[in-house]
This record gives C-alpha cells, sequence and structure tokens, in this order.
C-alpha cells in the first residue's frame, strides 16, 4: 500500500480504488497522540476560531519547530469541494496559506477549467505544518494532525473531496 493511501486511511478519507488494480488490506497502524493540541474528543467539538487556534499551538510532532506558521485552510467553510493536499510549502509557511506557490497557479487554473474559482473551494493540507526541505510527511506526522483535518472536514461538510498532492 503507497504512503499517500496510508495517510488518507489513517485520516478517515475512504480510499476509491480501481477493481482493476491491487489492493493490499492490511490497515494503517500509525497512530499519533495529539496531546498538545487537546485530545481527539476535544478536538471533535471544536469550531473554526478553535481550530486555528488549536493547531497554530499544536506541538504534537515535531514540524512545530520548523513552522512559522500553522496553515490551517482558506476558502468557502460551506464549500461543495474540499481539495486536501499534504502540507505547506515555504511559501504557504511564510504567508499561512496553502497553495499559493506555483502549484497554487495550476491549482487555480484548474479549479477554473471544471467552472470553479478558487475562492468557492475549501483547501486544506493534511499537516499544518512545513516538513523540513519540502519532503512528504510521514503517518506519525499526518496521524497528529488527523483531528484537525477531520473536524474541518466535518463544518465544511464537502460533497466531494479532492486530495492532492
Amino acid at each position: 500500500m503507497s504512503e499517500r493511501i496510508r495517510v488518507l486511511q489513517d485520516i478517515g478519507v475512504r480510499v476509491w480504488v480501481s477493481r482493476t488494480s491491487p489492493v493490499d488490506e492490511q490497515q494503517p497502524t500509525a497512530r499519533a497522540t495529539v496531546a498538545a493540541a487537546g485530545s481527539a474528543e476535544e478536538t471533535a467539538q471544536l469550531d473554526w476560531d478553535g481550530i486555528v487556534y488549536r493547531a497554530s499551538r499544536c506541538t504534537a510532532c515535531d514540524l512545530h519547530r520548523g513552522r512559522t506558521q500553522a496553515v490551517i485552510g482558506t476558502g468557502d467553510r460551506n464549500a461543495d469541494w474540499m481539495i486536501i493536499g499534504e502540507a505547506p510549502g515555504a511559501e504557504e509557511d511564510r504567508r499561512g496559506e496553502p497553495f499559493v506557490g506555483r502549484a497554487g497557479q495550476l491549482l487555480n487554473n484548474m479549479l477554473l477549467a471544471a467552472g470553479f474559482k478558487r475562492p468557492q473551494v475549501y483547501i486544506a493540507n493534511i499537516v499544518k505544518c512545513r516538513p523540513p526541505n519540502n519532503r512528504d510527511p510521514r503517518a506519525d506526522e499526518a496521524a497528529s494532525c488527523a483531528p484537525f483535518l477531520r473536524r474541518q472536514i466535518e463544518l465544511v461538510q464537502p460533497k466531494m473531496i479532492l486530495a492532492v498532492g
């Protein structure tokens, strides 16, 4: 099973796989505590301000050590589409907004081609802090942020989630 599928399953996203593709039935085992952010149960009760407050002060994994700021998400909090990336990069860390560099320009163009403008969708990342050297987030880091992303999904209630990375 790919690391990407493992991370998505770990945060509770149902992964659709082609029937012609081999599927590894092994369940992901990466689970991390979210002590600094509050328990998963506490996070499940947060409103938007609470998510921003807790995520910006989270120390549940080592990613917090290198962040300029947590990158929570942006866009319509009642959107039909939710786009989830892997992790913020350097520019996102500086600005506090996901998908603002070259990948953001490409995403904006893709959204326009699909008939949407960026403010019409909600955009978030699996992890809220930039991994060193823009590496992919590890499973334990994704698990640390999973309660925040789960709560964001619950609050937005999108009709479609597009996982990109």
